[in-house]
């Protein structure tokens, strides 16, 4: 009996062990609850966010959040589902994860929160941190076909939703809170140029300025200017990364510009008609040296600031 007794008391102190290194080991992180079904054996950062949202609603009684989902996890959020009418499987999918974030919003039971229960968003909407539904759900769609939400249409407006509404944000010049409010939403829903748009005849506004971060079509036609040259040797993809900044600031330090890899009025007007970049062997790989290789370089730049 004494020797079990020793035995129960090396296996707790070792589980309360292992629980304060998970506590320790996921403390700083960035952890945010909705982005993922969560389950026994898992120790991540949104699991310390579920045990705590769990204890809050007093289902979760353990004295530490660790982050790893064991058994005490498992039983809180078994008790949960049992007591909202929810399947009882122990695991935090959507739907229990809506539930929860449901009432840690302040509202009752499993429903939507009342700021994304509308299918589609007006004018006077707000999508944050916590909120849930078919609104959040349009909201990643129109995130993910713009290329800046790359996970699964789940409704939960978590931690990747927040980033990626961040980005966006970045990237479109807005204030960036990654919360979805009126600006936001039209930012996302009116990108096309509007019909009165300049023509690719139109001259080079100057006010145009892109930067690492930029998206869209804008960026893909520099990038393809700059590939034509030579500055750009990558895939055309329409993001403004560090190989596009590279790029920038070679054109600009041929053409003599201040070389500060921002793609602004200066720089895209002398896209006009500039030098291809010397070749292997020394001579220069347009006619004259002078003048672009494509005959619609023009059309090319408007066409920049066009979509801009």
């Amino acid at each position: 009996m004494k020797g079990s007794s020793t035995l129960k008391k090396v296996v707790i102190s070792s589980t309360f062990a292992t629980g304060l290194f998970l506590a320790t080991q996921y403390d700083t992180a960035d952890a945010a609850l909705g982005d993922q079904t969560l389950r026994k054996g898992q120790s991540h950062p949104d699991v310390k966010e579920l045990q705590e949202a769990l204890k809050k609603k007093g289902f979760f009684n353990y004295h530490t959040s660790t982050g790893y989902f064991g058994s005490i996890t498992e039983d809180a959020v078994r008790e949960f589902q049992m007591k909202h009418g929810l399947q009882v499987d122990g695991i935090a999918g959507p739907q229990t994860l809506n539930a929860l974030l449901s009432q840690m919003n302040g509202n009752n039971g499993g429903q939507q929160t009342s700021s994304s229960t509308p299918s589609s968003t007006s004018n006077s909407t707000i999508l944050r941190f916590g909120s849930s539904g078919q609104a959040v759900r349009d909201l990643q769609e129109k995130l993910k076909a713009k290329g800046f939400y790359n996970h699964s249409i789940t409704g939960q407006y978590g931690r990747i939703t927040t980033e990626a509404v961040r980005e966006f944000q970045r990237a479109n010049r807005l204030s960036v809170d990654g919360i979805a409010g009126p600006q936001t939403l039209a930012a996302l829903t009116n990108q096309a140029p509007a019909a009165s748009a300049p023509q690719y005849n139109a001259p080079v506004q100057q006010t145009t300025v892109l930067r690492q971060g930029s998206r869209g079509d804008a960026v893909r036609d520099l990038q393809r200017s700059l590939k034509d040259l030579g500055y750009y040797r990558m895939s055309v993809d329409g993001i403004f990364g560090a190989g596009t900044t590279t790029a920038v600031r070679e054109f600009q330090r041929k053409m003599g510009l201040t070389v500060d890899g921002v793609a602004g009025p200066q720089t895209l007007s002398a896209l006009n008609v500039n030098p291809r970049p010397n070749t292997s062997n020394g001579q220069s790989s347009s006619s004259g040296g002078h003048t672009a290789p494509s005959g619609n370089r023009g059309a090319t730049i408007t066409n920049i600031v066009a979509n801009a």
